[in-house]
């Protein structure tokens, strides 16, 4: 039956200290977890895959009904709760256990990389500006944009990852001509170059390499490029 389907979850937890409003610090339990699919027909024997959930779950030990993150996974941690213990409260032993759940985020995303499963594809599993997350969860998102920018995390054309400052984004009808090699010569870059592009525009995915803030290396680029050769050639 239905009730009886097993579900698989990669899960990361930390026990960061926090200061309590009397001033008390505490240790505190925290953990995300996010939602995995065994793709049967990969050329492996088996292969794992994180999908993004249509709602992810805040929980204070149990589930926080009303508090919706907006989040693609599940975070967990003993955060102070409303009366009725529905929802969360903003105050700063919160903000400070949120802050927390950033710094485990951004974590998993070395490890989940180094696992294999930082695809483009996995990108859809995190926020983008278009999920409008609550003031509240917004740090996290803004932590794993620095974190893509600036460490080697983002998926590439040549099958590696690097920082997003680093990349170039551009049609496929060049990127497809004008490899790595190519434009690495060509620019004077290091590689990888490429940023790799997701099969589909406008999708989770696209939209959260969007808020990277990659340059765009296009026709014009090209031809301002090729412009100099062609007057060597004409000269001769």
């Amino acid at each position: 039956s239905d009730s009886n389907e097993t579900s698989h979850w990669l899960r990361f937890e930390s026990d960061p200290q926090v200061t309590d409003e009397d001033g008390t610090v505490k240790n505190c339990r925290i953990a995300i977890a996010y939602q995995m699919v065994e793709e049967k027909n990969s050329k492996k024997p088996y292969k794992w895959k994180i999908i993004p959930l249509d709602h992810g779950q805040v929980s204070i030990y149990f589930p926080a009904e009303k508090e919706t993150s907006k989040l693609r996974f599940h975070i967990h941690a003993p955060f102070a709760s409303t009366v009725a213990r529905d929802s969360v409260r903003d105050c700063e032993a919160n903000r400070q256990l949120r802050d927390h759940i950033s710094t485990l985020v951004v974590e998993s995303m070395f490890r989940i990389r180094d696992a294999g499963m930082l695809t483009v594809s996995f990108l859809a599993v995190l926020p983008n500006e278009e999920d409008a997350l609550d003031t509240f969860y917004k740090p996290i998102r803004a932590k794993l944009v620095k974190a893509f920018r600036e460490d080697a995390l983002t998926p590439t054309k040549s099958k590696v990852h690097a920082p997003a400052m680093n990349l170039l984004q551009g049609p496929s009808k060049i990127s497809n001509v004008i490899n790595d090699n190519d434009l690495s010569e060509l620019l004077g870059y290091e590689k990888p170059v490429w940023v790799a592009k997701p099969s589909q525009q406008n999708q989770r995915e696209d939209k959260f390499l969007e808020s990277l803030g990659i340059d765009e290396w296009g026709w014009y680029e090209l031809a301002n490029i090729l412009s100099p050769w062609k007057c060597q050639m004409r000269e001769r």
